[in-house]
């Protein structure tokens, strides 16, 4: 895992391949004002690999039940407010496509745990 990123495992289990359009609708938001991110960097992978990001037909489709991991990396080299072992928790949210409707899916969730 990158310096001052965020990993998260996640299993497609939409019941259809998912694309992932655009790596710029996503965001991180710590909820400490006290914690600053910067502008993040998503990234992701499947099986190792880095995906494409696009359109279904352009982008790297995930099938239903695979395992892929989304990475927010922060442009803040030295995150205001935080040291090793801090706890944080943060608003991750990313969109994705359904293959067969292409419909665009915003999803937003939570993350916590230590500064590592």
């Amino acid at each position: 895992m990158a310096t001052n990123s965020l990993e998260v495992a996640l299993i497609n289990n939409k019941g259809v391949s998912i694309v992932f359009p655009d790596a710029s609708a996503s965001s991180l938001t710590p909820d400490s004002a006290a914690i600053a991110c910067g502008n993040t960097t998503l990234s992701a992978t499947v099986d190792g690999s880095a995906i494409t990001f696009g359109a279904p037909g352009t982008g790297t489709a995930i099938p239903n039940g695979g395992k892929f991991l989304l990475t927010w990396t922060c442009d803040d080299a030295a995150a205001t407010g935080s040291a090793v072992g801090d706890k944080f928790k943060a608003t991750l949210s990313f969109d994705y496509t359904n293959v067969e409707t292409t419909q665009t899916i915003g999803h937003t969730g939570s993350a916590d745990g230590k500064y590592t």
